[in-house]
């Protein structure tokens, strides 16, 4: 062991102890001084932000900047790869790497777990590739890994009992000066780290505040724009508003004069219509008159009667003659063809106005409401040519007292037809009319039965 051999050995295992423990001294250089302490949390929340910026090279390390494979397809299909190639990489990383490369396959969970544990019970990577590249899935893939295999024995040696741990002082007596250069190599890599973060830091809230700035500037501008914007949009709504008010009150002025137009047309056409209906109307009772007279049957007292009633002293020329139901007014124009006196009365209003017009004293409505207008002994002879029609004997015997009570005494009565509906559906009879004109107060009653009617004449008493 004291020749060339065991001299190789010594500083392999030096080396390999050195590059162990400068991770572990370097963290805990950072972490005992001061500045780097109050840093830490900088550094860690910049991290992302300093990921893609030139590095440099930490010490004994070489191939850091080749951690990463630039093609990782082609990087596990090789065959062939020098050991800093896979144990450049964290605890995850390098196991998927180990695994891909010495197996060539992804690692299993079960793998992956159980490796885990082994780097963080303090295994050298070199170990584990060892394990893994002398397994028998690993010498069946038999991929080359230049330098593991003097370096998997050395980590072997150190878990012999007792000669192991002898071995690992000597390895670290030896291998103590490149040890103490790596310190100060590690410390100066992390003053130098740290000042690249501050100048990162300075730098980028630098740039964070010149964002800053530029966005507020931005959304101030974008501000005055909107609210220049929102101003003109006012404006235009405002002004649409207001032309849509006087649009509509156009719509509705014109809509007003269109409706007071439809209500004057209307209103014209109403009176036309009224008009038309009034002219109708006078037309329609103008014929109605007109067929009233035409239909009204010629009285059945002639000239000569009256002149007979005349010539007997039966009117009184102190008084006037009643016609009842004077119809047409030829009975009063032939009491007037004689110089006698006569009014009328007629229940037809078309009548009326026919008789009025030609020159008569006649007032319309029914006999019974003229008589009692008309005062006591009146009128010095009544006639009713037309004859007179009542409902039952009560009315006829009411109507008869009526009229003696405006005949002077002694007057005339005369009713050529008298026409009833009979007491319970029975017409009356000559001796029934002559028993109600007794009870009537006449006298020198005479009933003649003529044209199946009765013709009464009597005086007052």
């Amino acid at each position: 062991m004291a020749g060339p051999s065991g001299q190789i050995i010594g500083l392999h295992a030096v080396l390999h102890i050195s590059q162990l423990h400068v991770a572990r001294v370097a963290v805990t250089t950072i972490a005992a001084t001061s500045p780097l302490a109050e840093a830490k949390a900088n550094i860690r929340s910049h991290a992302d932000s300093l990921r893609g910026r030139v590095r440099v090279t930490p010490p004994g390390n070489p191939d850091a900047m080749n951690s990463n494979p630039s093609d990782p397809d082609e990087f596990f299909m090789r065959r062939s790869y020098q050991l800093a190639e896979l144990t450049n990489a964290a605890t995850h990383e390098f196991i998927d790497r180990a695994y891909r490369a010495l197996l060539k396959r992804p690692p299993d969970p079960t793998g992956v777990g159980t490796y885990l544990q082994k780097l963080l019970h303090g295994i050298a990577k070199a170990e584990v590739l060892g394990e893994l590249r002398w397994s028998a899935e690993g010498r069946k893939a038999a991929v080359e890994v230049k330098g593991l295999r003097l370096r998997y024995l050395i980590e072997r040696s150190l878990h012999i009992p007792v000669l192991g741990y002898f071995l690992g002082i000597v390895l670290v007596l030896l291998g103590l000066p490149r040890f103490l250069r790596y310190h100060r190599e590690a410390e100066t890599f992390g003053l130098v780290q740290l000042d690249m973060t501050r100048m990162g830091l300075a730098r980028d809230k630098s740039e964070l505040v010149a964002r800053l700035d530029s966005l507020a500037a931005e959304i101030r501008s974008l501000q005055s724009g909107l609210s220049t914007r929102i101003d003109g949009i006012n404006r235009r709504i405002e002004q649409m508003n207001i032309e849509a008010l006087r649009a509509e009150t156009k719509s509705l002025r014109h809509e007003a004069l269109s409706t007071r137009h439809w209500l004057a047309s209307l209103q014209q056409a109403l009176r036309e219509v009224e008009a038309a209906e009034g002219s109708s109307r006078e037309r329609l009772q103008a014929t109605e008159a007109d067929l009233d007279v035409a239909l009204a049957e010629p009285p059945r007292i002639t000239v000569a009667d009256i002149e007979q009633l005349n010539a007997d002293n039966t009117i009184d020329p102190a008084h006037p003659l009643l016609i009842l139901e004077c119809g047409r007014g030829d009975t009063l124009d032939r009491a007037r063809s004689i110089g006698v006196e006569a009014i009328g009365v007629t229940s037809n209003p078309n009548l009326a106005v026919h008789c009025i017009g030609r020159g008569f004293h006649v007032s319309s409505g029914s006999p019974q409401d003229i008589l009692r207008r008309l005062a006591d002994a009146s009128c010095g002879a009544i006639l009713a040519p037309e004859g007179l029609a009542t409902r039952d004997l009560a009315e006829l015997q009411a109507l008869l007292v009526a009229q003696r009570r405006v005949l002077v005494s002694g007057g005339r009565l005369r009713i050529d037809a008298v026409i009833s509906r009979g007491v319970r559906g029975k017409p009356f009879d000559a001796a029934t009319l002559r028993e109600v004109a007794q009870r009537a107060g006449l006298r020198s009653i005479e009933v003649i039965e003529a044209d199946a009617s009765l013709r009464l004449d009597a005086r007052s008493a």
